[in-house]
């Protein structure tokens, strides 16, 4: 029996290359660290504002109360889309993407932590009226 690339009709019709084999190897996707910047110059922010007794008897607490709860928890919800996004994808880098996740989930609670500290603030100004 003839080999394959004996017969003269495979010669005609030569297999075409597989389009996933051919492509260049790609290069790895990285995750986006700017959730996990923008939450920690949220949170420093708030902990400065917070911590500085001249700065908590302005009305810059009213802006620590934005940056403390609310941007945290919205860089978080950032963070884990653009994980969620990226993890369609096989050359996204889970390891530096879950690390990611990790520190703005901890921020967050520190967030929601100053929060406390930021609201029994304005509170105490809103009682002495």
């Amino acid at each position: 029996m003839p080999c394959l690339k004996q017969v003269p009709w495979v010669r005609l019709f030569p297999r075409t290359p597989d389009p996933r084999r051919s492509q260049m190897p790609q290069a790895e996707k990285k995750p986006s660290w700017l959730p996990l910047i923008l939450s920690l110059i949220a949170v420093f922010a708030s902990a400065l504002i917070v911590a500085l007794p001249v700065t908590r008897s302005s009305s810059l607490i009213y802006l620590g109360y934005l940056l403390t709860p609310l941007a945290p928890i919205a860089m978080l919800v950032w963070a884990r889309t653009k994980d969620n996004l990226g993890r369609t994808s096989i050359f996204f880098d889970i390891g530096t993407s879950e690390k990611i996740l990790k520190f703005v989930s901890g921020l967050s609670v520190i967030g929601f932590a100053l929060a406390v500290v930021v609201v029994w603030e304005i509170a105490s100004r809103w009682s002495q009226i």
